[in-house]
């Protein structure tokens, strides 16, 4: 893990001399990742890039005020990039071997400097940021495999998914182990895939009974 928090604390560095008045948000995110930024955008018009805001998908174990998961992604505010990497990193108060996994030693770093994780649930209490692709989480429970059976995730999240269609939020920002031509098909049935007549109101005919 020693070249992984390396290297994620290079590109904090990085973002925090070149861009940190340049942008609001800072976010880390694997090249097998997919993220919705209409949606990330939508979350993040109700919070301030002034406060240590800290956005991700929660998980329970290692800190105690919980940490966000590294492959859904996770989102700093201005001001949390600032004290991640001033305070932290610069001031000696985060782990200085780069050892440990990425994003639980970020996630005791950023606690350290007083950047706790914000809750992203949606309006009806569903998740927006997920560390595996949309059908493992659609799946849940019903999923009688082995490697279900023993997949962390089910532990280590703060909030378990809900039962097929309710596991995601409808503004769903993130998810995880998304290969190439999946790639593609999550940009097809987001962007390009349109049913005929969804969303459009036609008058009905004076005749028309209801």
């Amino acid at each position: 893990m020693t070249m992984v928090n390396l290297c994620i604390c290079l590109i904090f560095s990085y973002a925090y001399h070149n861009s940190l008045q340049e942008y609001d948000w800072f976010v880390k995110a694997d090249d097998d990742t997919y993220m919705i930024l209409e949606n990330l955008r939508h979350l993040l018009s109700a919070y301030s890039p002034s406060d240590p805001n800290y956005f991700g998908c929660e998980l329970k174990p290692f800190v105690p005020n919980g940490y966000m998961a590294g492959g859904s992604g996770y989102v700093l505010s201005r001001e949390a990039l600032r004290r991640f990497v001033e305070d932290g990193l610069d001031g000696g108060r985060c782990r200085e071997d780069h050892d440990g996994f990425e994003d639980v030693e970020a996630g005791k770093c950023l606690a350290e400097v007083g950047v706790l994780p914000v809750d992203s649930l949606d309006d009806l209490g569903r998740k927006r940021f997920f560390p595996s692709p949309p059908l493992a989480h659609i799946q849940g429970n019903r999923n009688d495999s082995e490697e279900w059976r023993d997949w962390w995730y089910k532990e280590y999240v703060k909030y378990p998914d809900g039962d097929l269609l309710d596991c995601c939020s409808d503004k769903a920002i993130s998810f995880h182990y998304i290969g190439e031509m999946d790639m593609y098909m999550m940009e097809y049935l987001i962007y390009r895939l349109k049913p005929h007549g969804l969303g459009v109101v036609r008058p009905l005919a004076a005749d028309t009974n209801l």
